[in-house]
């Protein structure tokens, strides 16, 4: 206890921006696995999110934390700002597809996940998440040609023969399905 209150006083007081980022991680690891106090940690560990947003290790740990304490609203807020510092060592593809999972997933909120899966297929058309969500979430809509026109795009894109085909049928059967 005495350790961890001298790593977050001297993180107070610290100089360089570095120093009060080492000295909150040694305080979260501390508090997490000495002292298992999850909730000191994650308070260490949002600390260093202050000041280094995206920091790998602070935003593995809340993750987790916010995942295990089922805080969506704060997984998504933790998830977007890391996306917005690009400091982080997580791909934008990743956040991404985080951020659209947990409002598709587990708040199910497919409108709200609809903008982070739009730019995850920008950035790859074919990417397997996201061309799920298309297809639950335009079939849903009834909007078979919205999907047709996501799948085509994958297709035009696809690297083998066989996934080209395979995008082909499934456009054509859901261009038959929007007609009946």
């Amino acid at each position: 206890d005495e350790l961890v209150a001298l790593f977050e006083h001297t993180a107070e007081q610290a100089a360089s921006r570095d120093d009060r980022i080492d000295l909150l991680l040694k305080a979260g690891r501390l508090w997490a696995e000495k002292l298992d106090d999850r909730d000191r940690a994650a308070q260490a560990y949002s600390r260093v999110l202050e000041i280094a947003p995206g920091h790998p290790a602070a935003l593995r740990f809340l993750v987790g934390y916010h995942t295990e304490h089922e805080q969506w609203d704060k997984l998504v807020a933790l998830y977007e700002d890391a996306l917005r510092s690009r400091t982080t060592g997580e791909s934008e593809q990743a956040m991404l597809l985080q951020i659209g999972m947990v409002n598709w997933r587990m708040r199910a909120d497919p409108d709200a996940a609809e903008p982070y899966f739009q730019r995850l297929r920008k950035v790859d058309p074919m990417h397997p998440g996201a061309l799920e969500f298309f297809r639950e979430y335009y079939t849903e809509k009834g909007d078979q040609q919205k999907l047709s026109q996501i799948l085509s795009d994958a297709q035009r894109l696809a690297s083998t023969p066989e996934h080209k085909v395979t995008l082909a049928i499934e456009v054509a059967k859901n261009a038959e399905n929007g007609r009946n």
